[in-house]
């Protein structure tokens, strides 16, 4: 019989030649700092978000909105009618890195630990409207809230569930020093392998992840400070993701045939924060002034005339509840030179500064080192401000080391960073004169005008109701200006044309784990 005779043939060629094992594919990604913890709940890098998604899986995901939730641990949910009750089941196929089932458990104890002020998590402003979070079997968590919400998901999501098996037992005044804090253990597509501070993050591909199992073997961030170095290593094929790609490089390389360039509208702007404890600052005439020093449209064609646009702040145009009627920034110098008139000061002296008895209108703008971007735009208002007689020094801090001089409220006078937009807006958190001392607040701005329309925006039951609550924060905080909110710029990625992108509007990294590398 034939066929037995070939299959037998088959066979025994299979055992004199083995398949060779294709070569484990890589993603490497470029980035400009280290995260400063694997613990979610204590993190305030950057960095350490990218890395997060990839590690943890989170409750549930959102739609392009920021506010209707997607299936992620929790497999579907249902609300009460009045609300303030949400019951979510969870996919019981969820795993630990470590084998173990994901449980209602873990979902409880995270609530509890990021809810704990002792432990200072970053996400604990979140979970403020939340009653009480209970389970009544292993796969099912209920979440009370305290008022019926718009962002009851979001606040539900808040935080990476964290494996309570391995983190009941540690002192919560010691997870963020433990060895978990170094070596995570968590549930999503990608198991923690290594890391070197400062040099790079390696993460391993959980083949039999019960969502989305990646295509290609290990994802990795290596650190590399300089943006023009990461191009660098980009065209030689040492990167194989370079975020924020200069305009100036998009052009020079785009006849390569091995990168490709794609843009996504982004989340975040930059804005200089002026230290409201500082008499100077105070002043919002002088505030005012400092603003109309600033041609922001020739700043966008100077910065990246493709990707930059002017932004009113503080919430992006693309937000659910952005206020078109916002005015568009404008440059009016002499209206400025009025201002700072008004203000008292002048150049008493005659030598092109202003001053104001005897005292030099000179101040220090602290910014990060790694962001090309930022030390471009801090020398543009350098330039701007010396038209008017005032003298701005930059001074440049490593990210990290800003964040907590920042964060500590020790900076002198201001500082020039970049915020997210999110969709729940939390504009609370910056703004209000309750988080002066232990929340964002951190330019310690008061106003009990702007705290009364907080307090009405975050009370509103719904989305509805809350959007004109929400344009009305936004138009009062755009009169005194406690920020100067400049400009922001779309996201460009450079990326090898061997690793086959699949793309999202709004997230660039969205469906990460299904890339291919074809190498």
């Amino acid at each position: 019989m034939p066929a037995p005779r070939f299959a037998a043939t088959l066979f025994a060629g299979l055992l004199l030649f083995p398949r060779i094992a294709s070569p484990e594919t890589t993603l490497t990604i470029g980035v400009q700092g280290s995260p400063d913890t694997f613990l979610p709940p204590f993190s305030r890098s950057s960095t350490g978000a990218d890395v997060f998604r990839w590690i943890y899986t989170d409750l549930c995901e959102f739609e392009d909105d920021g506010l209707t939730p997607k299936p992620a641990l929790a497999r579907a949910w249902e609300e009460s009618d009045d609300g303030r009750v949400v019951t979510f089941h969870l996919d019981t196929a969820a795993r630990w890195h470590d084998g173990q089932p994901v449980t209602s458990r873990d979902v409880v104890f995270t609530h509890e630990l990021i809810a704990d002020e002792a432990t200072g998590s970053t996400r604990r402003g979140n979970r403020e409207s939340i009653e009480s979070v209970v389970a009544p079997d292993d796969s099912t968590v209920v979440f009370a809230f305290s008022q019926a919400t718009p962002y009851r998901f979001v606040d539900a999501r808040s935080g990476s569930v964290l494996p309570a098996h391995l983190l009941e037992s540690v002192p919560r005044e010691s997870l963020a020093s433990s060895e978990y804090a170094r070596a995570p253990i968590g549930s999503g597509p990608f198991r923690f392998s290594r890391a070197a501070d400062d040099d790079f993050v390696e993460l391993v591909a959980v083949r039999d992840h019960f969502r989305t199992p990646p295509r290609f073997d290990r994802l990795r961030f290596q650190v590399i400070p300089e943006l023009t170095t990461q191009i660098v290593m980009l065209q030689r094929g040492d990167l194989d993701v370079v975020r924020k790609v200069p305009r100036e490089d998009r052009t020079r390389l785009a006849q390569n045939v091995d990168l490709r360039f794609y843009r996504v509208p982004s989340e975040s702007y930059q804005y200089v924060g002026w230290n409201l404890r500082n008499p100077r600052f105070q002043d919002a005439r002088v505030r005012e002034a400092l603003s109309l020093a600033l041609d922001r449209e020739e700043i966008c064609r100077v910065l990246d005339a493709d990707a930059a646009r002017p932004f009113v702040g503080p919430l992006g145009d693309h937000h659910w509840a952005f206020a078109a009627d916002l005015a568009r920034p404008h440059q009016d110098l002499e209206a400025a030179q009025r201002l700072l008139a008004d203000a008292g000061w002048s150049d008493s002296d005659g030598d092109g500064w202003l001053d104001r008895e005897g005292e030099p209108f000179s101040f220090e703008l602290l910014t990060n080192s790694e962001s090309q971007l930022r030390r471009d735009l801090a020398v543009l208002l350098q330039s701007a401000w010396a038209r008017l007689g005032v003298r701005a020094e930059p001074q440049l801090f490593e990210y990290n080391t800003l964040i907590q001089t920042v964060l500590r409220r020790e900076y002198p006078d201001a500082f020039l960073l970049g915020q997210g937009s999110p969709a729940r807006p939390r504009l609370d958190r910056l703004f209000h004169s309750r988080s002066i001392e232990h929340d964002f607040n951190v330019t310690s701005y008061s106003s009990p005008g702007v705290d009364a329309a907080l307090d009405a925006a975050e009370a509103a039951r719904t989305r509805e109701e809350a959007l004109p609550l929400w344009q009305d924060v936004q138009r009062l905080l755009a009169a005194d200006r406690p920020l100067l909110w400049l400009i922001t710029v779309d996201d460009v990625y450079g990326c090898r044309a061997d690793v086959q992108v699949e793309p999202d509007a709004r997230d660039f990294f969205a469906r990460l784990p299904e890339w291919r590398i074809d190498r």
